[in-house]
């Protein structure tokens, strides 16, 4: 019997965390479960590390999701979204290992879900037009970690590039 669940080689192109953080992100706005393997097998520390466990974790948590792997060091991970939950959040990328891992990357992982899916709901919705904003759902998160942290976006991206482009798509996103 074929598996339902989507599998994505996590050492494709460079093999680091990005195939990681879109295929949870997609996987929750599409409701299709997934199931990478190979989990950053281009780098050095290969496997799931605190910033990718805090963003699957996170994930599982929006999503009511069912995930097998989200451990360190994991190279395979099935993940299996149930439905956007609104509400209030706290991650913590430092919790595992003292890391001060990347509050913007896990940021950037959940903002898609959040913003593309209805609430309890699995079908996406989008805006009809530009400026036109979908059914009001609130939802608080609170990511402690790093904020200037090497490779990934530093919090002044976020707050002057990232998020005035997001608020034009009719999303109120607040730091």
């Amino acid at each position: 019997m074929d598996s339902p669940y989507i599998k994505i080689d996590g050492s494709y192109g460079e093999g680091g965390g990005q195939i990681l953080r879109s295929a949870l992100a997609l996987s929750i706005i599409l409701s299709k479960p997934i199931e990478i393997i190979n989990i950053r097998k281009g780098r050095k520390k290969g496997g799931l590390q605190p910033q990718h466990l805090t963003c699957v974790n996170a994930c599982r948590d929006i999503s009511g999701a069912y995930v097998d792997g989200n451990e360190i060091g994991s190279t395979t991970l099935r993940f299996n979204p149930k439905g956007i939950k609104s509400g209030s959040f706290m991650f913590d990328v430092a919790e595992k290992r003292g890391s001060a891992g990347s509050t913007s990357l896990v940021l950037q992982t959940l903002l898609p879900p959040l913003i593309l899916s209805k609430f309890g709901d699995t079908s996406p919705v989008f805006p009809k037009k530009i400026g036109e904003v979908s059914p009001s759902y609130h939802t608080r998160l609170t990511i402690k970690g790093g904020t200037h942290v090497p490779w990934s976006p530093p919090f002044h991206y976020l707050k002057e590039i990232f998020l005035p482009v997001i608020e034009k798509m009719g999303c109120n996103v607040r730091l």
